[in-house]
């Protein structure tokens, strides 16, 4: 049996921001009306142009072609086995790294807050969802840093990351 202790976090995660009820569309398609921003929708499915799960160095993501704009990844930065209690193959915290990345046209950069504001909401409010039942060994502290970048030139445009860090325990028994 493998431990998979980053992979289940990250698949529990995913799901959850993916859920068509209460996920990161619907969220953020309430919440772009409270800030009065332009709504977009994430495709969460394997094969997606604007979904993946891997981190990309944010200087060369349009270079990398591997993300359509709006686009999203989502992996792990951390996992540390803090080693107690003694019986579990793993136990310890997992880091989930959340990055969006949204173009801006000409003019939009006067005010990104907005729009970073919303997408922040809905990411951690599809997280947050009371519904939301986590597998077994996956618990979500809700201890979450959130940094976003400054507004970078593109081509025709320009593109914002907000990276979303949350931690999360896991434990795995031993086989």
């Amino acid at each position: 049996m493998a431990l998979q202790y980053r992979k289940r976090v990250r698949d529990a995660a995913i799901g959850f921001l993916a859920d068509p009820g209460t996920g990161f569309n619907p969220k953020f398609y309430a919440l772009a009306d409270i800030y009065g921003v332009a709504a977009f929708e994430i495709d969460f499915s394997p094969d997606s142009r604007n979904f993946a799960q891997c981190f990309v160095d944010p200087d060369n993501v349009e270079k990398s072609q591997l993300l359509d704009f709006p686009g999203v990844t989502v992996y792990t930065t951390e996992a540390e086995d803090i080693g107690e209690p003694r019986g579990l193959a793993f136990f310890g915290n997992v880091i989930l790294a959340v990055d969006f990345y949204v173009r801006l046209r000409e003019g939009a950069e006067r005010n990104t807050e907005d729009l970073m504001d919303a997408v922040e909401d809905a990411v951690l409010s599809a997280l947050n969802d009371p519904s939301n039942d986590w597998p077994p060994g996956v618990l979500f502290s809700r201890i979450t840093k959130v940094d976003r970048q400054s507004v970078q030139p593109l081509a025709d445009g320009f593109h914002q990351l907000i990276r979303i860090e949350s931690k999360f325990g896991s434990a795995v028994p031993t086989i």
